[in-house]
C-alpha cells in the first residue's frame, strides 16, 4: 500500500471514529440507567359486582384496555376476596377473562379486587385495583 493510500486509510478511520464519538449523544433526563424496573401494568379498571342466583352468587367483572395506556396484555387476572374490616384477602382465583363468580353468604359483606398479572415477569404485575364489595356488612 502505498503511502498516500494508507493516509487515505488513516484518514478515513479517523472520521469514522469521529462519527461514532457517543460522548456527543444526549444522555436522557435523569441518565442511562440499566437497572431500571420494568414497567408495571396498569390496574383494571371499573371493577363491579351484581348477585345472581337469588343473592347466594356473585359476579365480580372489571375493565381492562391496556391500549389506553400504551402498555401491554396481561396474561391474566388475580381475583382476591376479602371483608370490609381491612382484614386478609384471600385468592379467589385466576382467570382469563373480565369476570369471575363466587359463592356468597348475604349477611356478610364480602369485597373484591383484581390485579393484572404479567405471568412471565411478576414485577410487572399491576397493583390491586380499588375494591368493588356486595352484602351487608356485619357490625
Amino acid at each position: 500500500m502505498s503511502i498516500p493510500a494508507r493516509r487515505l486509510a488513516l484518514t478515513f478511520l479517523v472520521l469514522v471514529a469521529a462519527a461514532c464519538d457517543d460522548s456527543k449523544i444526549a444522555a436522557p433526563p435523569g441518565g442511562y440507567s440499566i437497572s431500571s424496573a420494568p414497567s408495571r401494568l396498569p390496574a383494571p379498571s371499573d371493577v363491579r359486582t351484581s348477585l345472581v342466583g337469588g343473592g347466594k352468587g356473585v359476579v365480580i367483572s372489571w375493565t381492562y384496555w391496556p391500549a389506553m395506556y400504551n402498555a401491554s396484555s396481561a396474561s391474566g387476572f388475580l381475583v382476591e376476596r376479602g371483608s370490609d374490616d381491612g382484614g386478609r384477602w384471600s385468592i379467589l382465583g385466576f382467570t382469563r377473562e373480565s369476570s369471575m363468580g363466587d359463592a356468597v353468604t348475604a349477611d356478610q359483606q364480602q369485597c373484591y379486587r383484581v390485579t393484572a398479572v404479567a405471568q412471565a415477569s411478576p414485577e410487572r404485575n399491576s397493583v390491586p385495583s380499588t375494591e368493588a364489595c356486595v352484602g351487608k356488612a356485619v357490625f
